[in-house]
C-alpha cells in the first residue's frame, strides 16, 4: 500500500491532542469562522451569508451539507433517546389490526429511517423555491445549497421545542409546535427576501413555499411510514 504521504507530496504532520481540540475550537468555538460563525451569520442575515457560499465559496463558513449534519445528529439522537412523538404513533397504532405490527410498531419504522425522514424535506423546499425563483438566476444545486442552511437552522431551534414537549403532552405542546411552523415560516421568508431581492412578491412565494413544502413533506412521510407498515404486514401473513 502506497503511503498517501506521499502521494501529497511531503510529509504531513502527525496528529495530536492539541491539534484536535484546536480543530474542535476553530469549528464550533470561534466566531471568526466555522460553525458558529455560520451561525451567528445565518441568525443575523440569512440571505446574504447563503450567498457568502454560493458566490465565493467563503472558506469561513461551515459546508452546507456539513452544517445540516452538524445539526440533525443530536436531534437524531434526541428521538432515539426519548422517542419524542412516539404518542401520535400510539394513536395510529389503535386505528389498525394488530397484525399490521407484527415486525415492529410505526415508531421502530420511523426510529430505523429518521435520518432519511428528516432529509426528505430538503428536496421539497428546493424544487419549491426553483420553481417559485426561477427568474434569480440560481441553479437547482445552489437552491440545494440555500435551503440547506436555512432548513439546518430550523432544526436546531426545533430541539428545546422537543425538549419542551417530551412524554405526552396536552394542547399547549400542540400550539407550541404550530407557534414553532409560523416562526419558521417568517424566518424563511426573511430569508429569500435577502437572496432573492426585497418585494411583496419575494415574501408571498416563500410563505407559499414552506407551506406547501409542509404539506408534500408530511404527506411523503405518511406514506412512506403507510408502505413500510403494509410491508411488515405483508411478510407477517405470508
Amino acid at each position: 500500500m502506497r503511503d498517501e504521504r506521499q502521494d501529497s507530496g511531503g510529509s504531513a504532520e502527525r496528529l495530536t491532542l492539541g491539534a484536535v481540540l484546536r480543530d474542535f475550537v476553530d469549528e464550533f468555538v470561534s466566531t471568526d469562522r466555522g460553525f458558529t460563525h455560520t451561525l451567528l451569520g445565518l441568525l443575523r442575515d440569512p440571505g446574504t451569508t447563503v450567498r457568502r457560499w454560493i458566490e465565493r465559496r467563503d472558506p469561513r463558513l461551515t459546508r452546507p451539507a456539513r452544517f445540516l449534519m452538524i445539526v440533525l445528529a443530536p436531534l437524531i439522537v434526541l428521538v432515539s433517546l426519548t422517542h419524542w412523538g412516539a404518542w401520535q404513533y400510539t394513536e395510529m397504532e389503535r386505528a389498525l389490526p394488530p397484525e399490521y405490527f407484527a415486525e415492529g410498531s410505526i415508531l421502530e419504522v420511523v426510529l430505523r429511517w429518521q435520518l432519511a425522514l428528516y432529509l426528505v424535506f430538503l428536496p421539497v423546499l428546493a424544487l419549491g423555491t426553483r420553481l417559485a425563483f426561477r427568474r434569480s438566476g440560481l441553479t437547482l444545486p445552489e437552491h440545494f445549497v440555500f435551503n440547506c442552511y436555512i432548513y439546518a437552522v430550523t432544526c436546531l431551534a426545533f430541539l428545546p421545542i422537543m425538549l419542551a414537549t417530551l412524554g405526552e403532552p396536552g394542547s399547549w405542546a400542540t400550539a407550541l409546535f404550530w407557534l414553532f411552523l409560523v416562526a419558521c415560516t417568517g424566518y424563511y421568508a426573511w430569508a429569500c427576501l435577502g437572496l432573492f431581492g426585497r418585494t411583496i412578491g419575494v415574501a408571498v412565494k416563500a410563505v407559499v413555499v414552506f407551506a406547501a413544502a409542509y404539506v408534500v413533506y408530511s404527506l411523503l412521510v405518511f406514506a412512506a411510514i403507510g408502505v413500510a407498515i403494509g410491508y411488515q404486514a405483508a411478510r407477517a401473513a405470508g
